[in-house]
């Protein structure tokens, strides 16, 4: 990671681009050392992983179940994801210009944030269907027929990840510094103030009541099954990996945003610390792609649902 202190140049926004919750441009000439390699990795293996889970659901599953819609929904969340990180590794390796157009822009922001969502949403939904499989067997088997319930939930879930996405083009937009088109910055003028609104909303219907779900599984597999480490040990392992994406993807790219967003807004000419914020947090955005590449897991672990 690169020192946050950078020269003045880098630090000051020129005068045009200032704003009074502005103040402090942020560097961002490391980005174009970090991003390519990790996201040229993430998709060879994401859409490998993904297409396979696809291929397999869609050709080689003959009955399927709640279960099978959301494994199928979030492949197809991360493959639209998948498909967009060319035009990102393109950016980057441009040493961040941006010459694909306003639209191509907000596509690439529109597409990063509804799988983001997209794959917490459907995590949830595979989580919850797992633990009703385990602790009531009998209850689960009819619900799991019910496929007409399990896709009017997979449209909600497509409806809560992609409407609030829609904002983005009214949040993101393209800027020039330095001979430069910027995309995808968090240097934008004016930028925290919508994207201020538009965290309160996600932090709440996007990242807390679904981590809150996440959380209460294993602890009502405790209360109601106190056996269930030596009885269902597989079952166990499945729950683990999916709180373990939950937490490595998610959790530090919501803390980190609402933290620059905090700096942004209440100490805007602190620009040491905002270099050192946004450096965290662009790690942790580059974490939270890797969901794209650990969600495949999922179908190998499903045991003999897929056999």
């Amino acid at each position: 990671m690169v020192s946050p202190q950078t020269s003045g140049d880098d630090v000051w926004a020129p005068d045009e681009e200032r704003d009074d919750l502005d103040e402090c441009w942020i560097d961002e000439n490391f980005l174009p050392n970090v991003m390519p390699p990790v996201l040229i990795l993430e998709f060879i293996l994401g859409l490998l992983g993904n297409g396979f889970t696809i291929w397999v659901t869609w050709w080689h599953v003959k009955v399927w179940t709640s279960y099978t819609i959301y494994l199928f929904n979030l492949a197809l969340t991360d493959l639209l994801f998948v498909v967009q990180l060319p035009l990102r590794v393109h950016y980057h390796m441009r040493l961040n210009d941006w010459v694909l157009g306003e639209f191509m822009c907000d596509m690439v922001v529109f597409f990063f944030y509804a799988n983001m969502y997209g794959s917490i949403y459907f995590l949830t939904c595979i989580s919850v269907e797992r633990w009703q499989v385990i602790e009531r067997p009998l209850r689960s088997l009819s619900r799991r027929r019910s496929l007409m319930r399990a896709k009017l939930v997979s449209v909600a879930l497509w409806f809560l990840a992609l409407v609030p996405q829609a904002g983005m083009p009214f949040i993101f937009h393209t800027f020039e510094h330095k001979n430069q088109t910027r995309c995808l910055s968090f240097n934008q003028p004016w930028l925290m103030r919508n994207f201020n609104v538009w965290n309160a909303v996600e932090m709440v219907l996007g990242f807390l009541l679904p981590f809150g779900i996440h959380a209460g599984v294993p602890r009502a597999h405790c209360a109601t099954n106190p056996r269930l480490l030596q009885t269902r040990k597989r079952a166990a392992h499945f729950m683990i990996v999916i709180l373990l994406i939950f937490t490595i993807c998610f959790i530090p790219v919501h803390i980190m945003r609402s933290l620059l967003i905090a700096v942004k807004l209440l100490v805007p000419k602190n620009c040491g610390l905002h270099q050192m914020v946004a450096q965290v947090f662009y790690w942790c955005l580059l974490l939270s792609s890797c969901n794209c590449i650990m969600d495949p897991l999922i179908l190998f672990l499903s045991g003999d649902r897929f056999r």
